[in-house]
């Protein structure tokens, strides 16, 4: 598998950096479509409220991919995504969420979400480990979702606090009585 840091041509235009990727097809290393995070993507994804995996995608290539999201944990738990994303030879960047939902999972996605240790992103018609392919894939601003109600927390908490600070005044450090 050969990453490639291409300067220029990204979703947003010239000027926007992307990564490229490229698989052989032939058995052996490189010839799986296959990126691994790093530690920076673990973590406990309920607890941060995250619910999704945005990211923009190309597929470059001539031959159809289907793309799964992997998420590993603690030793033994793993799980991939049961429904993947498609994308036909060509397709021109295309933003998708991969959901990280339990319920969209195969595998042990409860543990796997909870102390996530590494992210995969692969081609696979059937499940994990994936399928060798003649690939050529790029990807763009890959980002975490939050759970819908967590934006809606934060607003009421704001407004909350912008509401105390008009009834009471701005606060200066001082202890009222």
């Amino acid at each position: 598998l050969l990453f490639e840091n291409i300067a220029s041509g990204g979703p947003a235009g010239s000027g926007d950096a992307y990564l490229l990727t490229t698989s052989s097809g032939v058995a052996g290393p490189g010839g799986r479509l296959v990126l691994i995070s790093g530690p920076a993507w673990g973590g406990n994804y309920p607890l941060a409220g995250v619910t999704g995996l945005a990211v923009d995608l190309y597929n470059m290539g001539s031959t159809e991919l289907v793309l799964r999201l992997l998420v590993e944990g603690p030793v033994g738990a793993s799980a991939y995504s049961t429904v993947p994303v498609v994308l036909n030879p060509g397709s021109g960047w295309t933003h998708v969420t991969f959901s990280t939902l339990p319920a969209a999972f195969t595998g042990q996605a409860v543990p796997a979400l909870a102390a996530a240790t590494q992210l995969r992103l692969f081609h696979s018609t059937s499940g994990f480990p994936g399928d060798a392919i003649a690939a050529v894939l790029a990807v763009d601003n890959v980002s975490a979702v939050p759970e819908a109600g967590s934006a809606g927390l934060l607003l009421v908490g704001l407004a909350a606090l912008g509401l105390r600070r008009v009834r009471h005044g701005p606060c200066l450090g001082r202890i009222r009585a």
